[in-house]
């Protein structure tokens, strides 16, 4: 993200999370526009009864956003130091997306003792957010929205140092 908007980061002198964000609500957009698409089929299959749950989404939405921030940031900034870390980066990211239960039912992981791949990924927490008003029809949990809540705050403070960090001069050092 960083390397690929190098000119133009050089030409206009804002804060790199500026960028980060720019890249993020980019794909916030995408989000929404396929979320919009799950939502009419969800309604023309089961009908409109998770209609006053769809209200948790609005702050799912919030801390989506918030870590698509954080995360952007963070690995924008490595991604400038250590150039191979895209890489290493999309494979990790397909390992957690096996991981987690998207594609198949947590129970499935439960039942063969593997249960705390689910309780130990914070991905997994988000998922439930998303998933449960619009298939359940009813509100996720207080421990899933705990979780995705300490998991985001974990992930701006990370976010907040590496800004720190980068602002001291510290790319010009590494880099030279």
């Amino acid at each position: 993200m960083l390397l690929h908007g190098e000119s133009y980061i050089r030409q206009h002198r804002a804060p790199l999370a500026i960028h980060a964000l720019r890249v993020v609500l980019g794909a916030k957009i995408h989000f929404v526009l396929g979320l919009a698409v799950v939502l009419v089929f969800v309604w023309g299959v089961n009908g409109l009864g998770n209609l006053p749950q769809l209200v948790s989404l609005l702050p799912t939405m919030v801390l989506l956003l918030l870590l698509g921030w954080a995360l952007a940031v963070c690995l924008g900034v490595v991604n400038v130091l250590f150039q191979d870390t895209q890489h290493l980066v999309e494979v990790g990211l397909q390992m957690l997306f096996y991981l987690t239960p998207i594609m198949y039912p947590a129970d499935m992981l439960r039942k063969r003792n593997l249960g705390w791949f689910i309780d130990f990924n914070p991905m997994a927490a988000f998922l439930e957010l998303v998933r449960t008003p619009i298939l359940d029809g009813e509100f996720p949990s207080l421990t899933a929205l705990s979780m995705a809540c300490t998991t985001v705050l974990a992930a701006l403070a990370v976010a907040a140092w590496s800004l720190r960090w980068q602002s001291a001069g510290s790319f010009s050092t590494c880099r030279s």
